[in-house]
Parts: structure tokens; C-alpha cells; sequence
């Protein structure tokens, strides 16, 4: 007697929007037009702040 045969699996990748650092981004920080608005202007702040010190440095 022979031992049955394994069934083999493909294994498929996920979709890029599922997983991934701009996933998690477009999940966590751009998922409704508040969260949205919220990080552009966040990021701005951050940029103004930010680019003077580099500038000084």
C-alpha cells in the first residue's frame, strides 16, 4: 500500500492593498476626509517646524 498523495496548495501572494506599509497608511491614516485633513495638516506643521532646524543645522 502506498501512503495517499499530499494535495498540493498554491500559495498565492495578498493583494498589495491588504498588506504592506502604504496599507497601513491608507488604513490607518487616510480613511475618512477627517483623518485625512487631519494628517495633511499635521504634516505641514511637522514640515514647517522641521525645515528650519535642518536649515540652522
Amino acid at each position: 500500500m502506498s501512503a495517499p498523495a499530499k494535495p498540493t496548495r498554491e500559495y498565492l501572494a495578498a493583494p498589495i492593498s491588504k498588506v504592506g506599509p502604504l496599507a497601513w497608511i491608507k488604513a490607518n491614516l487616510f480613511n475618512s476626509w477627517y483623518n485625512s485633513a487631519l494628517t495633511i495638516v499635521i504634516l505641514l506643521g511637522l514640515f514647517s517646524v522641521v525645515q528650519p532646524f535642518f536649515r540652522w543645522a
